[in-house]
């Protein structure tokens, strides 16, 4: 730094009895420097570490951050326009659709859903796969899903007999 502020610095840690430190970058050679005064009862210690090549990683870190950042919006709005095709795909499909958890709780269901079974979207939503289903088609679906989850299956067909909320 120009002497007037190493002065400076020399001056602020003598008068706050503290270490002061600082970093700056040399124009001539072209580096990045940490100096630290020491205050002592004759003066200060100042001591000095070229930190050029810390510098150029860290900003080799920011930049890489910087482009992992952009490639996760990217990625990010890619999903979200995938979201929106697929959400709009399953909502105007014609064949009914019901995408549920593994405890057979109705997670979302269409239209074409609903309109089979007499029901709106939200009621559903508060029912399960078994209160809909027939008992004896829902044994054997639950006994599919475990032999599924056990790895036993890597899919099924089912045909369930459902009941419509006017009871039919």
């Amino acid at each position: 730094p120009p002497a007037a502020q190493s002065q400076a610095w020399f001056g602020e840690a003598m008068e706050r009895r503290c270490i002061v430190g600082l970093e700056f970058f040399d124009q001539v050679s072209g580096h990045w420097f940490n100096v630290r005064w020491y205050p002592t009862s004759d003066g200060a210690i100042g001591l000095g570490n070229d930190i050029t090549a810390r510098k150029r990683e860290e900003s080799d870190l920011r930049l890489a951050h910087e482009q992992l950042e952009e490639r996760v919006r990217e990625r990010t709005s890619d999903l979200n326009t995938a979201n929106e095709l697929l959400k709009a795909l399953f909502d105007s499909a014609p064949a009914p659709i019901a995408m549920t958890r593994l405890d057979g709780g109705i997670v979302r269901a269409n239209q074409a859903f609903g309109l089979l079974l007499g029901y709106s979207a939200n009621e559903l939503c508060a029912h399960s796969m078994e209160s809909l289903s027939d008992p004896a088609d829902f044994a054997h679906k639950r006994r599919m899903r475990e032999r599924l989850l056990a790895g036993e299956l890597a899919t099924f067909e089912l045909e369930m007999r459902l009941h419509r909320k006017d009871g039919e």
